[in-house]
């Protein structure tokens, strides 16, 4: 699996590298989703899901086993890294809300991941948001 702007795969990545590559753009961004309470975000590109989660374990970065596809109206992208540690993004090509504004997103997504304790419920783009 290839990652585009010729970064390869790497399989224990440095997450704070990975988002400053994200903020200057030198990091394609294919999805962006957030949540709230606890706050948390993520970022899928080809390669990769980064995970944003202050609260549950800071942030960590994964190999997903597909990329994001954004004609499609429902998809489940899992991910993994080399501990073994895994999870899923579901997301969804409906209107949502981010739980704290009157701001709506054109995805509703569901993270699953163990550091959550459960699933956690969000809103998502296939732009990079600002905030």
């Amino acid at each position: 699996i290839g990652e585009s702007h010729s970064h390869e795969l790497v399989l224990n990545p440095d997450p704070k590298e990975f988002l400053t590559q994200i903020k200057n753009r030198s990091r394609s961004v294919a999805f962006h989703g957030i949540g709230t309470e606890p706050f948390w975000s993520v970022y899928l590109t080809d390669s990769y899901i980064i995970i944003d989660a202050p609260g549950f374990g800071g942030k960590k970065v994964f190999a997903i086993s597909t990329p994001f596809d954004n004609k499609k109206h429902e998809q489940s992208i899992s991910f993994f890294d080399h501990k073994g540690i895994s999870g899923k993004l579901n997301i969804y090509k409906r209107i949502a809300g981010d739980g704290m504004s009157d701001r709506s997103y054109p995805y509703e997504i569901q993270l699953h991941y163990n550091e959550f304790r459960g699933m956690q419920y969000g809103a998502g783009d296939s732009r990079l948001m600002r905030f």
